[in-house]
């Protein structure tokens, strides 16, 4: 089953209380898969850095069999940046 690995430097007081529960729901959907299977690591408040600023920057790490080649990345990369930049309210370069 899916396991996420959420690390960033945004504190978890500017997550929503309903972010784990809406974010997992909205893996389960763009993964299909079900969602009592996916696991869901937040590491927030950490020292990360994307490139030379304190900006604050996510690392989300997916790791799932199937549905993740070339063509579903690009698809579930939008849907995912969407989401965390609308629920935590940063804006996010995809990678």
């Amino acid at each position: 089953m899916p396991i996420i690995s959420l690390l960033t430097n945004v504190p978890l007081t500017k997550f929503p209380s309903s972010f784990r529960k809406s974010f997992v729901d909205l893996l389960a959907g763009t993964l299909h898969k079900p969602v009592e299977g996916i696991s869901l690591h937040i590491a927030s408040d950490t020292n990360f850095s994307y490139g030379p600023t304190d900006a604050e920057a996510i690392l989300l790490d997916v790791k799932a069999i199937g549905f993740i080649g070339a063509e579903e990345n690009i698809t579930h990369t939008k849907v995912i940046t969407k989401f965390i930049e609308e629920t935590i309210g940063i804006k996010l370069v995809e990678c």
